[in-house]
């Protein structure tokens, strides 16, 4: 028997009033595995969908399935199930980071009830390629790319089975990007995680996903594999997605 997807959303729609819909009859399937990245522009409904599948936003119809079973409309023991198996990268590279506390703090907090916690961090710090002493320091001693990574660590300390990444190199240089996205990449694939970006950025998207799906005024307008959406893509607004970021692409 296939096992269920970890994610299913079903004719998935949010009106927060009479003039905003932020998403509309949105199907999508997340296989076990995969690496997926929502693109859109501003206002096209991508942090509503990250939402949704994070079980904050509740739909005004359709529905939103993690491993089989409803999380929205809610379901307390799968939002509880949902959360142990799922890590987030916020966008803001400080984001769960007390400025006034030493790192170990905030990076250990998700895992403090595991075993050999300090021994896995003391291994994420090293595949993300920051200092061993990171987290006796404190969050302003490190770079917007060195926080980022912090952050990833943070996520994966639990060891998670999925990770949803929101805008993750959006407040990054150049030379912090490719930081980023190396280390990422490598943590991702080295432990099989079910990897989600959600991002406007299509630069980042052939190095962090296999699939994509374009979002367009809460509407998912085109979906495929990353290589044929990008080489080949059927619907006008990717297009102009593409076209824009043409010097970047190649």
């Amino acid at each position: 028997m296939t096992a269920p997807a970890v994610f299913e959303l079903r004719n998935a729609s949010k009106q927060y009033d009479a003039h905003t819909t932020a998403l509309q009859n949105v199907s999508l399937t997340v296989a076990t595995g995969a690496r997926l990245a929502i693109v859109g522009g501003s206002g096209s409904g991508k942090t509503t969908l990250l939402n949704t599948l994070l079980g904050i936003v509740t739909l005004s119809s359709g529905e939103c399935l993690f491993r089989g079973a409803a999380i929205n409309p809610a379901r307390a023991h799968t939002l509880k199930r949902l959360r142990a198996e799922t890590g987030v990268i916020f966008q803001d590279p400080g984001s769960g980071f007390n400025p006034f506390l030493p790192l170990r703090k905030s990076l250990l907090e998700p895992a403090k009830n595991q075993r050999n916690r300090d021994q896995k961090l003391a291994q994420l710090l090293a595949q993300m390629h920051l200092p061993a002493d990171a987290p006796e320091r404190f969050p302003h001693e490190f770079s917007g790319g060195q926080r980022q990574r912090l952050a990833a660590v943070r996520a994966l300390i639990t060891d998670p089975a999925i990770v949803i990444a929101d805008e993750p190199v959006s407040a990054l240089d150049v030379l912090a990007r490719q930081q980023f996205i190396s280390a990422i990449s490598s943590a991702v694939s080295s432990r099989k995680i079910t990897f989600i970006t959600v991002t406007h950025d299509l630069a980042i998207v052939p190095l962090l996903a296999d699939t994509m799906a374009v979002l367009k005024d809460g509407e998912i307008v085109e979906q495929g594999e990353v290589e044929r959406v990008l080489r080949d893509p059927q619907h006008p607004y990717t297009t102009a997605l593409t076209r824009a970021a043409g010097g970047i692409l190649g």
